[in-house]
Protein backbone atom coordinates (compact mmCIF):
# COMPACT_ATOMS: atom_id res chain seq x y z
CA UNK A 1 0.00 0.00 0.00
CA UNK A 2 2.62 2.11 0.81
CA UNK A 3 4.50 1.61 -2.09
CA UNK A 4 1.67 2.42 -4.40
CA UNK A 5 1.01 5.80 -2.20
CA UNK A 6 4.42 7.01 -3.59
CA UNK A 7 3.64 6.16 -6.83
CA UNK A 8 1.06 7.65 -7.31
CA UNK A 9 2.41 10.77 -5.45
CA UNK A 10 5.50 10.49 -7.71
CA UNK A 11 3.01 10.25 -11.00
CA UNK A 12 1.32 13.57 -10.07
CA UNK A 13 4.66 15.63 -9.38
CA UNK A 14 6.27 14.44 -11.99
CA UNK A 15 3.74 14.53 -14.73
CA UNK A 16 3.62 18.11 -16.82
CA UNK A 17 0.45 18.40 -17.27
CA UNK A 18 -1.13 17.30 -13.77
CA UNK A 19 -0.59 20.81 -12.30
CA UNK A 20 -4.31 20.87 -10.78
CA UNK A 21 -3.61 17.42 -9.23
CA UNK A 22 -0.27 18.70 -7.93
CA UNK A 23 -1.98 22.01 -6.15
CA UNK A 24 -4.90 20.32 -4.36
CA UNK A 25 -2.51 17.53 -3.14
CA UNK A 26 0.28 20.37 -2.34
CA UNK A 27 -2.46 21.71 -0.17
CA UNK A 28 -3.84 18.58 1.49
CA UNK A 29 -0.15 17.20 2.34
CA UNK A 30 1.71 20.40 3.50
CA UNK A 31 0.75 22.97 6.60
CA UNK A 32 2.08 25.88 6.23
CA UNK A 33 2.85 28.43 8.87
CA UNK A 34 0.78 31.32 9.12
CA UNK A 35 3.81 33.20 7.48
CA UNK A 36 4.04 30.81 4.52
CA UNK A 37 2.54 30.03 1.32
CA UNK A 38 2.20 26.53 -0.39
CA UNK A 39 4.00 27.03 -3.39
CA UNK A 40 5.41 24.22 -6.28
CA UNK A 41 9.16 24.27 -6.58
CA UNK A 42 10.50 22.92 -9.98
CA UNK A 43 14.50 22.53 -10.54
CA UNK A 44 15.84 22.65 -14.00
CA UNK A 45 19.17 20.90 -14.84
CA UNK A 46 20.95 21.96 -17.78
CA UNK A 47 23.88 19.85 -19.04
CA UNK A 48 26.57 21.99 -21.10
CA UNK A 49 28.57 18.98 -22.94
CA UNK A 50 27.84 18.68 -26.88
CA UNK A 51 28.43 16.44 -29.18
CA UNK A 52 30.46 17.70 -31.60
CA UNK A 53 30.60 21.25 -30.67
CA UNK A 54 32.14 22.68 -28.06
CA UNK A 55 30.72 22.74 -24.83
CA UNK A 56 28.01 26.07 -23.72
CA UNK A 57 29.76 28.80 -22.77
CA UNK A 58 29.02 31.24 -19.39
CA UNK A 59 28.02 33.60 -21.99
CA UNK A 60 25.95 31.65 -24.32
CA UNK A 61 24.26 30.78 -20.71
CA UNK A 62 23.96 34.18 -19.85
CA UNK A 63 22.58 34.80 -23.14
CA UNK A 64 19.96 31.95 -22.77
CA UNK A 65 19.00 33.49 -18.82
CA UNK A 66 18.44 37.00 -20.44
CA UNK A 67 16.01 35.82 -22.86
CA UNK A 68 14.55 32.75 -22.29
CA UNK A 69 14.50 32.36 -18.52
CA UNK A 70 13.84 35.68 -16.94
CA UNK A 71 11.05 36.79 -19.65
CA UNK A 72 9.39 34.37 -18.40
CA UNK A 73 9.78 34.27 -14.76
CA UNK A 74 10.41 38.16 -14.10
CA UNK A 75 9.18 37.77 -10.68
CA UNK A 76 12.66 35.98 -9.69
CA UNK A 77 14.78 32.38 -9.61
CA UNK A 78 17.72 30.98 -8.65
CA UNK A 79 20.85 29.66 -10.81
CA UNK A 80 23.33 27.38 -9.46
CA UNK A 81 26.34 26.45 -11.23
CA UNK A 82 27.52 22.72 -10.72
CA UNK A 83 29.33 19.52 -11.71
CA UNK A 84 27.39 16.72 -12.48
CA UNK A 85 27.65 13.40 -14.51
CA UNK A 86 24.90 11.78 -16.88
CA UNK A 87 24.64 8.18 -19.18
CA UNK A 88 23.81 8.86 -22.57
CA UNK A 89 21.18 7.03 -24.69
CA UNK A 90 23.99 5.18 -26.02
CA UNK A 91 25.50 4.27 -22.02
CA UNK A 92 28.50 6.38 -22.40
CA UNK A 93 29.34 8.36 -19.19
CA UNK A 94 29.67 12.13 -19.20
CA UNK A 95 31.16 14.28 -17.17
CA UNK A 96 29.89 18.08 -17.49
CA UNK A 97 29.86 21.72 -15.97
CA UNK A 98 25.86 22.28 -15.41
CA UNK A 99 23.44 24.68 -14.69
CA UNK A 100 20.60 24.11 -11.70
CA UNK A 101 17.72 26.72 -12.25
CA UNK A 102 15.38 26.95 -9.19
CA UNK A 103 12.12 28.27 -9.42
CA UNK A 104 9.53 28.33 -6.75
CA UNK A 105 5.69 29.33 -8.14
CA UNK A 106 1.85 29.15 -8.06
CA UNK A 107 0.67 26.26 -10.45
CA UNK A 108 -1.12 27.79 -13.48
CA UNK A 109 -1.09 26.12 -16.95
CA UNK A 110 0.94 29.40 -17.87
CA UNK A 111 3.58 28.48 -15.95
CA UNK A 112 3.87 24.83 -17.08
CA UNK A 113 4.31 26.02 -20.65
CA UNK A 114 6.55 28.81 -19.17
CA UNK A 115 8.85 25.62 -17.77
CA UNK A 116 8.72 23.47 -20.67
CA UNK A 117 9.04 25.51 -23.16
CA UNK A 118 12.65 26.61 -21.45
CA UNK A 119 13.37 23.31 -21.58
CA UNK A 120 12.45 22.71 -25.15
CA UNK A 121 14.51 25.69 -26.36
CA UNK A 122 17.43 25.11 -24.35
CA UNK A 123 17.28 21.35 -26.11
CA UNK A 124 16.92 22.70 -29.34
CA UNK A 125 18.93 25.45 -29.14
CA UNK A 126 22.52 23.79 -27.55
CA UNK A 127 21.67 20.22 -29.27
CA UNK A 128 21.28 18.38 -25.73
CA UNK A 129 19.21 15.31 -25.37
CA UNK A 130 17.46 16.28 -22.02
CA UNK A 131 16.86 18.67 -19.70
CA UNK A 132 16.16 17.15 -16.44
CA UNK A 133 12.73 18.46 -14.53
CA UNK A 134 12.09 17.69 -10.64
CA UNK A 135 9.51 19.09 -9.19
CA UNK A 136 8.31 19.28 -5.42
CA UNK A 137 6.07 22.07 -2.68
CA UNK A 138 6.78 23.70 0.53
CA UNK A 139 5.59 26.39 2.19
CA UNK A 140 7.29 29.74 1.23
CA UNK A 141 7.70 32.96 3.21
CA UNK A 142 9.65 36.19 2.02
CA UNK A 143 9.50 37.74 5.66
Amino acid sequence: MRARAYCWYAFLFLRPSGWRQRRRMAKRLLTCSPHGTVMSKVELYFGTARKGHRPVSNTDWAHFVETQIGPRFPGGFTVLKGQGRWRTNRGATVKETSHVLVLWYRPAPSAEAGIEAIRAAYRRQFSQESVMRVDSSGCVSLK
